[in-house]
C-alpha cells in the first residue's frame, strides 16, 4: 500500500500511607499505545463550592491510560500498587476536573503528586455505606472505582481497580496488580463487588443519567461518518511527530500523537485523495486514525 520520506507533517501536539494491600488477580495483561487525550473532556465545577460535580467517563479512562505506563512494574509501596494507581487517577480529577495530561507518559511524573489532596478517594474507610454492592458489571459506569470489599481496608485480601466499560462485548478494567506486574487494561475481575458511590454519581451526572449503569465507553468521538477502510495489517514508524485523531479527517479531535521512531501497528488504511490514513484500535477500545502519506509522500517507514 504504502514508502518514501517526506518533511511534510500534520500539526504536532503536546504531550501518607504505606500500602499493605496486595493485589491478587489472575488475568494476563498487555501494554498500552502511546496516546493521550487533550483536556477538553466534560467536567463541571461548582463555582460556589469549588467542587467538581460531574465528570465524564472518558476523562477518567484517558487518565487511567495516560499514567498506566508510569505504574509499571507493580511496586508494593502504597503509591505504585493497586489503590495507589486508582488514587493517582481519580484524585487529580477530583481536584479540579482536569485529567492533567501533563502527567501522561512519556512526560515525567511524580506518582505521589495527587495522593494527599483534599477531597480525594477515601483511605481505610471499611466498612462504609459509600461503597455500593453490585451483582453484575452491567450496573457500572465506565470510570467507576471498584473494590473487593465495602470500603478500602489494609490487608492482603483487598483489591481495587477501575471499570473500563465493555469493549467488543467484554467487560474490561484498568488495574495495577502483582500478577500482571503493573497497570494494564484487561478482562474484568469478578472478585470486585462494590463501587464507590460519590464518584459513580459524578459520572452519572456527566452522562445525564441516574445511578443506573452503562457499559459503553467512548473518547474523542466524532459525528463524521467513517469511510470504508481497506484491510491491511502492518507497522508504521513515523519520521516525525504525527497527530492521532478520533476520525479520519484533519478537523477531528486530536487525541494524542506518535513521535519519531515510535512504531504503530495498524489494521487498515484509507486514501481520501490527499491524505492516506491508517486505523487501529487502542487498548482502551477506541478507534484511532493517523495520516501516513500526503500527496503520495510517506511520513515514515512501513513494515
Amino acid at each position: 500500500m504504502l514508502l518514501s520520506p517526506s518533511n511534510n507533517k500534520e500539526a504536532t501536539v503536546n504531550a501518607k500511607l504505606a500500602c499493605l494491600a496486595s493485589c491478587l488477580l489472575l488475568a494476563s495483561a498487555t501494554g498500552c499505545v502511546a496516546e493521550t487525550v487533550p483536556d477538553t473532556d466534560f467536567a463541571v465545577v461548582d463555582s460556589d463550592e469549588s467542587a467538581v460535580t460531574a465528570i465524564a467517563p472518558q476523562t477518567v479512562l484517558a487518565r487511567a491510560e495516560g499514567i498506566a505506563p508510569h505504574n509499571r512494574p507493580y511496586v508494593f509501596n502504597g503509591v505504585q500498587d493497586c489503590y495507589g494507581y486508582v488514587r493517582q487517577v481519580w484524585n487529580a480529577i477530583l481536584y479540579d476536573g482536569s485529567k492533567h495530561s501533563e502527567d501522561f507518559y512519556p512526560n515525567s511524573y511524580n506518582k505521589s503528586r495527587w495522593l494527599g489532596v483534599s477531597g480525594g478517594l477515601p483511605v481505610d474507610d471499611y466498612p462504609s455505606s459509600n461503597w455500593v454492592y453490585f451483582s453484575s458489571p452491567d450496573q457500572l459506569l465506565p470510570g467507576d472505582v471498584l473494590s473487593t470489599h465495602q470500603g478500602h481496608t489494609w490487608g492482603d485480601t483487598w483489591h481495587g481497580g477501575l471499570y473500563a466499560g465493555k469493549v467488543n462485548g467484554e467487560h474490561r478494567i484498568w488495574d495495577n496488580s502483582g500478577s500482571a506486574n503493573g497497570a494494564y487494561n484487561r478482562s474484568f475481575y469478578y472478585g470486585f463487588h462494590y463501587y464507590y458511590r460519590p464518584t459513580h454519581q459524578k459520572l452519572a451526572a456527566a452522562l445525564g443519567s441516574g445511578s443506573s449503569g452503562s457499559s459503553s465507553s467512548s473518547s474523542g468521538s466524532s459525528n463524521t461518518t467513517t469511510p470504508k477502510f481497506t484491510t491491511e495489517y502492518g507497522t508504521f514508524v513515523p519520521y516525525f511527530t504525527i497527530n492521532i485523531r478520533s476520525a479520519p479527517n484533519t478537523s477531528a479531535t486530536i487525541v494524542g500523537s506518535y513521535g519519531a521512531g515510535q512504531p504503530v501497528n495498524y489494521d487498515s488504511y484509507y486514501n481520501d485523495g490527499h491524505y492516506v490514513w491508517i486505523h487501529y484500535v487502542s487498548y482502551s477500545g477506541y478507534n484511532r486514525y493517523m495520516v501516513v502519506r500526503e500527496n503520495g509522500e510517506a511520513w515514515g517507514d512501513f513494515y
